[in-house]
């Protein structure tokens, strides 16, 4: 009888070792979310190799101002909105066009860092967004104002923008 095929996984030590990080920054992304992905087995953590890898190739950046400074991209601030879109998409695209949009919890505002980064949260998640009553701000038309999320059901709003 044999058992499903599981990776060898590494415990943090070498999970750091392999990242080229401190076991204090991972123990910190695990502590703060932004990290790879790891399982908790009892007392132990552990993280798959292929993890670690998926988990880099979202850290590639082109440019140190890329995300204003170096290191790690920020997190998108409201964890329901974020969930939904990893769970509607993948956590390669949060991080590339929700993590580094602005967020106004006041008014469930969105505002992208790029226009192209406005096209393709509204072309993937037009109604997510809806469902979640959120509106996308047009970062061509910052000044434009923005109204509230809209009802349940109905398109998400672009204020500014078309």
């Amino acid at each position: 009888m044999s058992g499903p095929n599981i990776p060898k996984l590494l415990n943090v030590n070498e999970a750091a070792e392999r990242l080229g990080v401190s076991v204090s920054y991972l123990n910190k992304l695990r502590l703060t979310g932004g990290g790879p992905p790891y399982a908790k087995l009892g007392a132990r953590v552990a993280y798959d190799q292929a993890d670690l890898t998926a988990w880099v190739e979202t850290q590639k950046q082109r440019s140190t101002s890329e995300y204003g400074s170096p290191g790690p991209p920020p997190c998108f601030p409201d964890a329901t909105v974020r969930t939904r879109i990893v769970a509607e998409r993948d956590q390669a695209f949060a991080v590339s066009y929700l993590d580094p949009s602005a967020w106004d919890p006041a008014t469930r505002t969105i505002t992208p860092r790029t226009s192209q980064a406005k096209t393709a949260l509204l072309r993937e998640l037009r109604t997510v967004f809806a469902d979640l009553g959120v509106t996308i701000i047009d970062p061509a038309r910052p000044d434009a104002s923005a109204t509230a999320g809209p009802p349940s059901g109905s398109p998400a709003p672009v204020a500014g923008g078309r």
